[in-house]
This record gives structure tokens, sequence and C-alpha cells, in this order.
């Protein structure tokens, strides 16, 4: 079996994402493919850089076999290739782990990113951490009954309200009946 060379066609430079994008022909007969890591590092060794910075993806072996195209991605540094380059690909480097998450945290983590827009979305992902203990107070009322979960900073980190119907909110919501609102502050004034 012969080695495989490697060819590379519409290079450019792109200043933008600090990189170097580039075409990548594999010519390879009598062999059924050419390993990434090996596409990786033969690259690696034309450009002058190390193996990690070198993203190849999207090859596709032509008709009859011996020839593959993909393309190729060489970052100025690390940093840079894992500001710009996608999770995935990251992942496929070791560079990146997912996290593992259920199902409802998934859910949650959707939803609460439905209420910001922008860049702002990425900072929702993580949850916010509390910090300090945490103390529940249960304040009854001949009607009602409320349920404040506070922290020593003085937030209130989520309630509840038993009337007909059990409400559940992070913070004061304006949907709640306004006597029940401003019973929760003669409450939180006492505290």
């Amino acid at each position: 079996m012969t080695e495989a060379t490697i060819r590379t066609r519409k290079f450019m430079t792109n200043r933008l994402l600090c990189r170097k994008q580039m075409v990548v022909d594999v010519h390879h007969p009598g062999q059924p493919s050419v390993r990434k890591t090996e596409i990786r590092e033969k690259l690696a060794k034309m450009y002058k850089v190390t193996p990690d910075v070198v993203f190849v993806f999207g090859f596709l072996t032509h008709f009859g076999g011996g020839k593959s195209t993909g393309f190729a991605l060489i970052y100025d540094t690390l940093d840079f290739a894992k500001k710009f380059e996608p999770k995935y690909r990251l992942a496929r480097h070791g560079l990146y782990e997912k996290q593992k998450q259920t199902r409802k945290q998934r859910k949650e983590r959707k939803n609460r990113m439905k209420k910001v827009r922008g860049t702002k979305k990425s900072k929702v992902g993580a949850a916010s951490k509390k910090v300090g203990n945490t103390f529940a107070f249960i304040f009854e009322t001949s009607k009602d009954k409320i349920i404040l979960k506070i922290n020593l900073q003085g937030e209130i980190l989520n309630y509840c309200m038993y009337l007909s119907i059990l409400y559940h909110g992070n913070g004061l919501s304006k949907y709640f009946f306004p006597n029940l609102r401003t019973k929760i502050f003669n409450v939180l004034s006492i505290i």
C-alpha cells in the first residue's frame, strides 16, 4: 500500500476568526480511507503548527475510492479554537465535555432562555448559585397560607401561596392578587 498524499486548495486566511481555512484533497490509492488523526498530523507538519489547533471535518470519499475531499481549519492558538469552534467538534478533540443534565433541567433551561434575548441567552445557561443558608417561613391566615423561602441576604428565593389554586414562582409575580402581595410585603417588613 502506498502512503496517502495530502494537497490543499482554496486556502484562505480568516483574520476575523483567527484561523486559516482550506479544502483538503487526500489521495489514498489502495486504502479505504485515511484517519483524521493522520490528516491532522500531516497538515500540522505542512503548516508548522501543533496538531491540537488543526480541525478536519466533512470528508467524503469519491466514487471508485482512492480520493477523499474535506475541510480543514488551522487556528492561531488553542484559545481561539475553543472560542470559535462548535462544541461538537471540540468534543471530538477531547476539549469539551458535555454536561449530564436531566430532562427536567434541560426544559427549565430552555424556558429560562425564552425570557431573554440575544447574547444574554448564554449567560442564562448556568443557573445562579444561591449563597448562604435558606430559611422557610410559613404564614397562615383565615383564608390562605403563604410559604416563603428566604436566604440570609433577605432575598426571596421562591414562595408558594395556597388559595383555591396553588401558585409557584421565583420572586413576586404581577399575576397574584394585590391584597396577597401586600400581605407578603407586610410579613417581610415584620421579619
